[in-house]
């Protein structure tokens, strides 16, 4: 009995700690001194791009995968850039 109440106690602190993610604004992404600029923001993503390259990311803002860069590519594979309008 002792073992049960131990493996649900552990279970309920693991999940209440599942749910201690802290969102950053994007404003971190816009600042001055930061290398990523954002272009873009969704619900579930940001788009940003390198200001020193100008290659594009996409930015997840979802509860799994917080965070996680891809790159974007064109139509031939090559990293997409970044074009001032």
């Amino acid at each position: 009995m002792k073992k049960l109440i131990v493996i649900a106690f552990i279970m309920l602190t693991m999940l209440s700690m599942t749910a201690c993610i802290t969102k950053r604004t994007s404003e971190a992404v816009k600042g001055e001194t930061s290398r990523m600029i954002e272009i873009e923001n969704t619900s579930t993503y940001r788009i940003v791009y390198d200001k020193y390259t100008g290659v594009m990311y996409a930015v997840s803002d979802g509860a799994y995968n917080y965070g996680a860069f891809t790159l974007l590519v064109d139509g031939n594979g090559d990293p997409l850039l970044y074009n001032e309008p």
